[in-house]
């Protein structure tokens, strides 16, 4: 107990997570705590409620974070289910690796070869376990999806 320095002192800017070694930093304080903040206006005793609330549950400082819903691009709007197409020329099965239109190249998604080449290459082992009664359908409609690929 050097110069009254004993006993514990809780850290002022803790490590969320202790580095390895030398690198190692305290992490019994809590990291990163707002401070409460007292309240203005409302009715006599409310500040008082209000700085309890925040000291028993305290925030996590979020300071230097951006706002939510502060800027950038609005999101799109929301066609609703049942409004009319917005596409009558497009067929439904547009950017579906089946059917008419265009297929998954239109969705930027490339080409889907090489790894269906290699699945394909498996379909004679699974043609057995498919053909089994207590096969899930699931199974049945990733075998037959495979199968029928290009």
């Amino acid at each position: 107990m050097a110069n009254g320095h004993g006993g514990y002192r809780k850290p002022e800017k803790p490590a969320a997570v202790s580095g390895p070694g030398k690198f190692s930093k305290r992490t019994d304080g809590k990291p990163g705590e707002q401070p409460v903040r007292a309240m203005t206006g409302g009715a006599y005793g409310e500040g008082q409620e209000m700085a309890e609330l925040q000291g028993s549950a305290p925030m996590s400082d979020t300071q230097g974070a951006p706002a939510p819903g502060g800027g950038g691009a609005p999101p799109p709007e929301v066609t609703p289910f049942g409004a009319e197409t917005q596409r009558p020329d497009e067929p439904v099965t547009a950017g579906a690796p089946v059917g008419e239109g265009p297929g998954l190249e239109a969705l930027g998604m490339g080409d889907p070869g090489p790894e269906m080449a290699m699945l394909k290459k498996y379909l004679p082992l699974l043609e057995p376990v498919v053909n089994r009664a207590d096969v899930p359908d699931s199974v049945r409609q990733l075998y037959t999806f495979v199968r029928d690929s290009q």
